[in-house]
């Protein structure tokens, strides 16, 4: 699917029981929901997870079969995406949610995160040592963390990539399985990914996800259905 102006984004729904939080487009079904013809994830949400994490998302047919209403037929499309990655910083190191401004500034470890050879606390400043300030301040355009003074010690979001869009780097334009490449860092914030036919932990979705026949085509300037879950 390839959009050719902005879409109204008309449904978005439910969020996992975790503490990580990873979003996916849903209608239309995205190249990444490769995973998605494979049990378990080819019927409702299970009663029992058989392991975590999960893209669990509510669905028109889930209702009378799933007293949830949800679904797994999204397969792992949640789980493409690029970790350790932020505004101004050459690369995406895979590891950490990348600078905070407080840890950054003292030189302290960067929370839940170690060196995958070392094994010892991340640091901040060899992430990324100069990254840029965001652009994006305002409140009401925040989406987490809203009340914290823009760039203050407690604004732990400063140099995350939706603070200054178009500033931050890519694992690839179609998101690593997993969020993260083989031999970076230990797979923090929800790096993880089943291995299938389809596609295994570090593949770059540019390489392996196959075309997406959905016959959907938007039109710049027109208003267009589409859903997202978190």
């Amino acid at each position: 699917m390839r959009a050719a102006g902005a879409a109204s984004v008309l449904a978005a729904a439910l969020a996992a029981a975790a503490a990580d939080a990873h979003g996916a487009v849903t209608v239309p079904r995205p190249r990444n929901s490769v995973d998605s013809w494979l049990a378990p994830w080819n019927a409702t949400m299970p009663a029992k997870i058989p392991f975590d994490p999960w893209c669990p998302f509510p669905s028109a047919d889930a209702p009378g079969r799933d007293a949830r209403n949800l679904t797994g037929r999204n397969g792992q499309a949640c789980f493409w995406f690029s970790n350790g990655c932020a505004i101004g910083c050459p690369a995406c190191d895979g590891a950490t949610r990348g600078p905070i401004p407080n840890f950054l500034k003292n030189n302290m470890p960067v929370p839940n995160c170690r060196d995958h050879i070392t094994k010892k606390p991340c640091q901040a400043e060899p992430i990324c040592p100069n990254p840029r300030n965001a652009t994006i301040c305002a409140k009401e355009l925040r989406t987490v963390n809203t009340d914290a003074e823009c760039g203050g010690p407690a604004d732990f979001y400063f140099y995350s990539p939706w603070r200054a869009p178009g500033s931050a780097p890519v694992l690839d334009s179609c998101g690593a399985a997993g969020g993260r490449l083989v031999g970076q860092g230990s797979g923090q914030f929800g790096s993880v990914y089943r291995t299938t036919p389809s596609a295994k932990l570090g593949d770059l979705g540019s390489r392996v996800l196959p075309k997406l026949p959905t016959k959907t085509v938007w039109t710049a300037g027109a208003v267009e259905r589409a859903a997202w879950t978190m």
